[in-house]
């Protein structure tokens, strides 16, 4: 056992595992995520009509249907597929529903726009709610929708139940596996490089401490790097 007394073979077997752990990590989380399931939502705009009727009370009306309204707002959303897995209709086992609050009601509903087009997307609504119809959704497949509705405080809640996914994002995308992927390869390669250094500086016949202090800097660096991936890993 008189080699694990040799610096070489310290800094040799320190700098093997500097590269081999990132990277094992690296796969692990991309099998991992390459079947990952999820949808989410966002409010693009939030508009009260009667801000443009302000200070025209009296002389402004609004009617819809040949009703009145006394308060309007009209609401532009986005919902898509923000997993790399398909969500097929059967999987809606409680369809996708805004719900608008306690007293608001939804007065008309329309779809602004599909992507891609041949989307076969539709609306059902109900008082305060609004239903998307369940459908195919494949990886970034989105939605917009139009939404024109009296008595809304501002708040939404999502009522859905789909196959695997536990929760529906609000206004967050799915980042890239590749910046997973360039991080370990920028890592793996400043350790092997690192260890090329390493054996050059012990045939130079440099203090064996400046070749140990040389391992474990790119040790440190795998280290960051496991780190870098779980941060990320939590984000999708």
């Amino acid at each position: 056992m008189s080699f694990l007394q040799d610096p070489v073979w310290i800094s040799i077997c320190i700098s093997s595992l500097s590269v081999i752990i990132p990277l094992i990590t690296a796969i692990i989380i991309y099998r991992k995520s390459q079947l990952r399931k999820g949808i989410a939502y966002q409010v693009i705009s939030n508009v009260p009509l009667f801000n443009s009727a302000a200070g025209f009370s009296s002389s402004v009306q609004i009617l819809v249907h040949g009703t009145p309204l006394n308060d309007a707002n009209v609401l532009v959303l986005k919902i898509w597929n923000s997993g790399n897995a398909p969500i097929l209709p059967g999987e809606f086992i409680d369809p996708f529903t805004f719900n608008f609050g306690t007293g608001a009601t939804v007065i008309d509903a329309e779809i602004l726009e599909v992507i891609p087009s041949t989307i076969n997307a539709s609306v059902t609504k109900n008082l305060g709610n609004l239903k998307l119809d369940p459908l195919l959704l494949n990886s970034k497949d989105s939605i917009r929708l139009k939404v024109l509705l009296t008595g809304f405080s501002g708040g939404i809640s999502i009522h859905t139940r789909i196959v695997g996914i536990n929760q529906v994002q609000e206004t967050r995308t799915r980042k890239s596996l590749g910046l997973l992927t360039a991080l370990s390869t920028i890592i793996a390669s400043s350790t092997m490089a690192a260890l090329i250094a390493v054996i050059a500086a012990i045939k130079l016949g440099l203090v064996a401490l400046l070749v140990i202090i040389a391992a474990i800097i790119p040790l440190f660096f795998g280290i960051i790097m496991i780190f870098i991936i779980y941060l990320l890993s939590r984000k999708h």
